[in-house]
């Protein structure tokens, strides 16, 4: 959402109320909160002015959120921490050479699911990162194209042999990259901001997936890393993920969730933000009982132990 400032109450429709508005805008800021009558954005057009009040929306519900369960901790960054999240021109490489198997199926799916997540207000519109093997490669929605709008042949076919010195050193897909080639049981992988986990990622209290057996079944415990860890070594980010540990929460930026397909992993995001929600709710309400650790030795014993059935149907 850029730089936000304040513009003080005036009388709605006065010319004081719009040149407190202009004098934010002048200071460099990209979206203003006017005292006492909500928000007002700039953008380039009307589509970036809309991402970026989205954007803004989304950062109020995840502070209030945090405020509710702990205390929002601002970022603590570095010159090296951030993210490999910058744009990444993806689309350059995928129209390197003609493909022979488009993998048109595989594409309908993850726009399907893009969508999903956007309408379930999992994700707002640029910050969902999905992708799908297919074939000696994976498909990656692009960066600059909204979820809402994104069409099959807009995502993007990228191989994962390439050396790395043929892509840029930055972007999602530098991640989601590392992810399947340090984990060949992993066949989706999504980045995104559900509002309640971030509450998690942004504050003082740990998300305690032990509260709930099916959710904990789906996603085990969910380790939170500093703001900087992809970024600072990738590989060892990429390392983190496994059977035992599906997701993670990467502090003030996004949870990460890998699948053995993409509705599993679709399921584990959605799930991880009903969990994050009914803890908080269950905060509000007067506190969360968590299961001792040897009901979920019990859980791991009858559901993720080799050979078991794992969990079903009727059972959830």
């Amino acid at each position: 959402c850029g730089r936000v400032g304040f513009a003080p109450y005036a009388l709605p429709g006065s010319k004081e109320l719009g040149t407190g508005i202009a004098a934010e805008f002048e200071k460099g800021h990209d979206a203003v909160i006017m005292e006492n009558h909500g928000a007002v954005v700039g953008g380039r057009d009307l589509l970036n002015a809309f991402e970026r009040f989205e954007a803004l929306e989304f950062a109020a519900r995840i502070e209030a959120a945090a405020a509710s369960v702990g205390t929002p901790v601002m970022a603590q960054t570095g010159p090296n921490d951030r993210p490999s999240s910058d744009t990444w021109d993806a689309s350059q490489e995928a129209a390197k050479k003609p493909r022979a198997n488009s993998c048109e199926h595989e594409r309908e799916i993850l726009v399907r699911l893009l969508k999903r997540a956007y309408q379930q207000g999992l994700t707002s519109s640029l910050a969902c990162s999905m992708s799908l093997r297919c074939n000696n490669g994976f498909l990656l929605n692009p960066d600059s194209i909204p979820c809402w709008q994104v069409a099959p042949r807009d995502i993007l076919q990228l191989d994962l042999d390439r050396q790395e010195n043929e892509i840029a050193a930055r972007g999602h897909g530098t991640i989601h990259h590392a992810i399947y080639a340090h984990n060949p049981d992993i066949q989706c992988v999504v980045i995104a901001p559900p509002p309640h986990v971030m509450a998690f990622g942004v504050s003082d209290v740990t998300m305690n997936m032990r509260t709930i057996p099916e959710s904990w079944i789906l996603l085990q415990d969910i380790p939170a890393v500093d703001y900087g860890a992809p970024g600072q070594d990738l590989e060892a980010f990429a390392r983190l993920f496994g059977p035992e540990r599906p997701a993670v929460l990467v502090q003030h930026q996004a949870l990460y969730v890998t699948g053995a397909t993409p509705l599993q992993a679709f399921d584990r995001l959605e799930v991880a933000e009903l969990s994050a929600r009914a803890l908080i709710m269950g905060q509000q309400l007067g506190g969360v009982s968590p299961m001792d650790k040897h009901q979920v030795e019990a859980l791991r014993r009858r559901f993720l132990a080799p050979g078991s059935p794992g969990l079903t149907v009727s059972e959830a």
